[in-house]
C-alpha cells in the first residue's frame, strides 16, 4: 500500500498547499473548515474553534480563493441541515417502551442481562439493559439466531447519564455520536423472534450468522476473523486489543479501514494474474464494497477507505486527475455529513491522520523517516486522548506493521475459506502474542506525560502534517511547537498546585492528593464492588470499576507511579479493586492500619500484587512526612483486623489547610479522637462512611471547625447514603457540604498564593446549599466541564484564609481572616 501510495504522489500535476494562486489541491481547507464547524457544537474550548475559523478564513482571503469560499458556504450549510436534523432525532422522547426489537448482531447475553441498541414500536432507537428472569430463558436466546422483540415489565426510560469523572469514556458522547440517547431498563417478560422484514435487518441478520459461525474457530483466528471481517470485538477480545494498542497496531484492525486497500490491492493483482479485465473487477468491488461497509456496522474508518477507492474509480472513469489532498478533502467531507461527530473519536482521528500523512508525505522519503514520521502522528493522537505512549508501539509500527500487510490479512481469508487450516495458523498466532506479551510484561514501555492543552497537541499535529506541504514555513515553527509541547508535559508532571480529588466510583471511595511540585501522590482507597451471591448464569463479566474511573485520570494528571496508596480498612468498596489497578498503576508504598496485614482476605489480595510494595503498618501518633505531603495518623490506637471500627485516619496538611480523612470510623471512634485529640481541628472532611447515620457525631463535627465537608457515595445506592440524619448534622452545624452522587468527581485545589478553588465534573452551578432541602432535590443542569463552590448562609462556616472561586468566576467569596 505504502508503495502504491508513492507513485501516487510523483504525479507531476501536485500542487503544495498556499505555493500557487489556484484552487487545485486546496480543498483541504474546506474540509478544515467543515471540521472545525462541528468542532464548535463538540469542543469544550470554542475559543480554540474562532481562533482556527479565523485563520483558515484569512488564509482563504488572501490568497484570493473565493471559489473555495463558496464551496465552503454550500457545505456549511449541508452540514448545519445535517446537524440540525441530528438534534431533532435527539429530542424525541420515547413514548412506548414496553416493547422493544433488537436486530439480530445487536443482541449480546452478559449473565443475566441483555443489552444492545434496539428500536421502540415508534422507531426511537434507544440502549436497553433488560434483566432475564429465568435460566431456561437465556439458553433460548443464546440458541436464537434471528431479531427478537422483548416485552418489559416496569420499564424506566431515561438520558444516558454522562462520565462523571475527568478523562473517564464518556459513553453518552458516544452514543450522542450515533443518535443514541436514551436508555431503557426493565426486566424481560415475554419474548419473541422476527424474521427480517427490510435490508438493514436482513443484513444483521446474516452478521448474526457469521459470528455465529466465527465462534468456533480457535481464540486468535477467532479474533482475526471478527474484528476484520466483521468489524466485531467482544468483551473477552479486549486483552488482545490492549495488547496490539501497546505494539501501536490496533488501528490496523477495523478501526482505520487499511485492510480495505491491501484486499483491493490483492483482488486487483489475483485478477491481473488470470488475465481478468481490470475494468470487470473495479466494476464488482464498486458494488460488493458498500455492502460491506452496510454489513460491519457503517464503522467511519472503512467508510473512509471504500470512499477513497470509489472516488479513484471516478476520477480514471472521467479521465480526470485530482490531487490527492483534494480526494482526501472530498471523502472527508463525505464522511463528515455522514457522521459529523465522527472525527472527534480515536479510531477516525488515526484513520484520517495517517492516511493525510502517507498522501502528503514526499514520494522519496525512505521506509524508516516514513514510519517514523506514522509513529509521531499515532503518539501525538494517542498522547491527546489518553495522557499515554508506548515506547513499543514505535517498534510496532516499523517492523510489525509489514507483517499485518503480507501475513495476517492472507491468513485471514485463508482460515475463511479453508476452516481446517486455521489448525496451521492458530500455533503461530499464539506464539505471536506469547512474545508481544512477555515484552510487555518484561518492560512495559510506557510513557505516562498527562494530556496536554488540545491547542498544543493540535498545533503540533498539524505542523507535522504539513511539513511535507509546506518546507519553508512549517520547519521554523516545528521546533517551537514541539518545545510548547514538553514544556505543557513537564507542567503537568511538575504542578505549581496542591489538589485533592474525590474521584465518583460510585458507593465506595478513591481519593487522590497531590502535592504541588516537588509533586507527591497519595491514593486514599480504590473503590470496589460489593459482591452479591448469584447463581452461576447470573454472573456478569465486568471489569473493574478502577480502570474505568481512577486509572484514565492519574494517566490524564500525568502520574505513572503513585507514591503511597493508603487503605483504610478492608471493606470490598475500598479496595475490592487494589489488585487491578496495582497491576497497571505501580505503588511504592502501602500504607494499611496496623494489624490489617494479617487478615487472611487481605493477605490473599497481596499475594496477587505482581511487584509487592513496600508495606507499612500504621497507629495513631505516626507521622506520614514526604515533601510538601505532611500528615498524622489519629486513629486506630490498636492492632485489628481493618475492620470499620479499624479504619486509619489520617489529618493531612497542604499549606495552610488541614483535611481529615476517616475511612468508615464510626461515632464512638470519632469521639475517641475528641478526648485524644481536644485540640484538632480541619478545614475540610471527607465524611465518615459515606455519609451514613453511624458516623459523624455533632460533638465531632463541632470540634473540627470545618469549612466544608465532601461525601463519596452512590447513585441511587441501596444503603440510601448519605443518611437524612447526616445531612441534618451537617446543616445544623453549618457546614457546607457536596455528595459525589449528585456533582460526579470532585477536585479541590490550592494554588501557591492560597487561593482555593473547586471543580466539579456535573454542574456548573456554584449554589450547593447545605441549609435547606435535600442536597439530591432540584439537580443543576449538567454540563462536560463544570465548577462548583461552597454556599452558605452564615459568613463563618467560609474558608479563613485565601479565597474560594469556580473556574467560571460566577462566585468568588472574600473570606474572613
Amino acid at each position: 500500500m505504502i508503495e502504491w501510495l508513492r507513485r501516487k504522489r510523483s504525479r507531476p500535476q501536485r500542487n503544495r498547499v498556499g505555493e500557487d494562486r489556484g484552487w487545485g489541491g486546496k480543498l483541504i481547507w474546506v474540509s478544515l473548515l467543515m471540521v472545525i464547524f462541528v468542532g464548535f457544537f463538540e469542543s469544550q474550548q470554542p475559543w480554540l474553534a474562532w481562533l482556527l475559523l479565523g485563520l483558515v478564513l484569512e488564509r482563504l482571503v488572501r490568497l484570493h480563493q473565493w471559489r473555495l469560499l463558496g464551496i465552503a458556504l454550500c457545505c456549511s450549510g449541508l452540514l448545519a441541515g445535517r446537524l440540525a436534523w441530528s438534534e431533532q432525532r435527539q429530542q424525541q422522547v420515547p413514548e412506548t417502551t414496553q416493547q422493544l426489537y433488537f436486530k439480530a448482531d445487536q443482541i449480546k447475553l452478559n449473565g443475566d442481562q441483555l443489552t444492545g441498541s434496539a428500536q421502540t414500536p415508534a422507531g426511537c432507537r434507544v440502549f436497553a439493559l433488560v434483566k432475564i428472569p429465568q435460566a431456561a430463558v437465556k439458553q433460548a436466546l443464546a440458541a436464537n439466531s434471528a431479531g427478537i422483540v422483548v416485552d418489559l415489565t416496569a420499564p424506566r426510560c431515561e438520558r444516558l447519564a454522562p462520565a462523571p469523572n475527568q478523562a473517564q469514556f464518556d459513553f453518552a458522547r458516544w452514543g450522542r455520536h450515533r443518535d443514541l440517547i436514551w436508555q431503557v431498563s426493565g426486566t424481560l417478560q415475554t419474548w419473541r423472534p422476527r424474521p427480517p422484514t427490510n435490508l438493514s435487518e436482513w443484513i444483521g441478520f446474516k452478521r448474526a450468522e457469521l459470528l455465529s459461525y466465527f465462534a468456533k474457530y480457535p481464540r486468535y483466528c477467532r479474533f482475526h476473523l471478527r474484528m476484520l471481517v466483521t468489524g466485531y470485538s467482544d468483551r473477552l477480545d479486549r486483552p488482545l486489543q490492549e495488547l496490539l494498542s501497546a505494539w501501536g497496531l490496533v488501528h490496523l484492525f477495523a478501526l482505520s479501514g487499511f485492510h480495505v486497500n491491501l484486499l483491493v490491492r490483492g483482488c486487483r493483482w489475483l485478477a491481473a494474474r488470470c488475465h481478468c479485465p481490470d475494468e470487470l473487477v473495479c466494476g464488482l468491488l464498486l458494488i460488493l464494497l458498500p455492502l460491506y461497509g452496510l454489513f460491519v456496522g457503517g464503522q467511519i474508518g472503512i467508510i473512509r477507505a471504500i470512499l477513497s477507492f470509489q472516488l479513484r474509480c471516478w476520477q480514471r472513469w472521467r479521465r480526470r486527475y485530482w490531487p490527492p489532498l483534494d480526494l482526501f478533502a472530498v471523502n472527508l467531507l463525505i464522511c463528515l455529513l455522514l457522521k459529523p461527530s465522527c472525527i472527534f473519536e480515536l479510531g477516525p482521528q488515526l484513520s484520517f491522520g495517517l492516511t493525510l500523512l502517507l498522501i502528503i508525505m514526499p514520494a522519496k522519503t525512505s521506509y524508516w523517516r516514513l514510519q517514523l514520521r506514522l509513529s509521531g502522528v499515532t503518539g501525538l493522537i494517542l498522547i491527546a486522548q489518553t495522557g499515554v505512549w508506548s515506547w513499543w508501539a514505535l517498534l510496532g509500527s516499523c517492523l510489525l506493521a509489514p507483517l499485518f500487510a503480507g501475513l495476517i490479512l492472507p491468513s485471514v481469508l485463508l482460515t475463511w475459506l479453508w476452516p481446517a487450516t486455521s489448525a496451521l495458523w492458530e500455533p503461530c498466532w499464539r506464539l505471536l502474542y506469547a512474545g508481544l506479551a512477555w515484552c510487555t510484561q518484561l518492560f512495559s514501555g510506557r510513557l505516562v506525560v498527562g494530556k496536554p492543552a488540545s491547542w498544543v497537541v493540535l498545533l503540533a499535529l498539524v505542523l507535522l502534517l504539513l511539513q511535507g506541504e509546506a518546507p519553508r514555513l512549517v520547519p521554523s515553527l516545528l521546533a517551537p511547537a514541539a518545545g510548547l509541547l514538553c514544556v505543557n508535559c513537564l507542567l503537568i508532571k511538575c504542578p505549581l498546585v496542591d489538589r485533592v480529588t474525590l474521584i465518583d466510583v460510585g458507593q465506595g471511595d478513591s481519593i487522590l492528593v497531590q502535592t504541588a511540585w516537588p509533586r507527591r501522590t497519595l491514593l486514599i482507597d480504590t473503590g470496589g464492588r460489593l459482591g452479591f451471591q448469584r447463581a452461576g448464569w447470573q454472573q456478569r463479566q465486568t471489569t473493574a470499576g478502577a480502570l474505568q474511573t481512577t486509572l484514565p485520570y492519574l494517566q490524564a494528571a500525568g502520574i505513572g507511579r503513585l507514591d503511597y496508596l493508603l487503605l483504610t480498612h478492608q471493606d470490598a468498596d475500598h479496595l475490592g479493586d487494589l489488585v487491578d489497578l496495582v497491576q497497571q498503576m505501580p505503588v511504592k508504598t502501602l500504607l494499611l492500619p496496623a494489624g490489617m496485614a494479617a487478615n487472611p482476605q487481605v493477605q490473599a489480595k497481596l499475594r496477587q500484587i505482581p511487584c509487592r510494595p513496600r508495606i507499612r503498618s500504621c497507629l495513631a501518633d505516626d507521622q506520614l512526612q514526604d515533601q510538601r505531603l505532611q500528615g498524622r495518623f489519629l486513629a486506630p490506637t490498636k492492632p485489628g483486623l481493618g475492620t470499620n471500627e479499624d479504619s486509619l485516619v489520617l489529618l493531612l496538611r497542604l499549606g495552610k489547610i488541614q483535611w481529615l480523612f476517616t475511612g468508615d470510623l464510626d461515632q464512638a471512634n470519632e469521639l475517641k479522637i475528641c478526648q485524644r485529640y481536644p485540640q484538632v481541628h480541619a478545614d475540610y472532611l471527607k465524611v465518615g462512611h459515606h455519609g451514613s447515620q453511624t458516623s459523624s457525631h455533632p460533638r465531632f463535627l463541632a470540634q473540627l471547625h470545618l469549612q466544608g465537608a465532601f461525601i463519596s457515595a452512590g447513585r441511587a445506592n441501596r444503603y440510601h447514603h448519605p443518611a437524612q440524619a447526616t445531612l441534618a448534622r451537617l446543616r445544623a452545624a453549618n457546614i457546607p457540604f457536596m455528595n459525589t452522587a449528585r456533582y460526579g468527581m470532585i477536585e479541590w485545589s490550592q494554588d501557591p498564593w492560597g487561593q482555593q478553588r473547586i471543580r466539579t465534573k456535573l454542574t456548573g452551578s456554584e449554589g450547593i446549599r447545605g441549609q435547606d432541602g435535600n442536597e439530591n432535590d432540584q439537580p443543576r443542569t449538567t454540563t462536560e466541564n463544570g465548577t462548583g463552590g461552597f454556599t452558605t448562609g452564615d459568613p463563618s462556616s467560609r474558608a479563613r484564609t485565601g479565597a474560594l472561586t469556580t473556574d467560571s468566576n460566577v462566585f468568588r467569596s472574600t473570606l474572613d481572616p
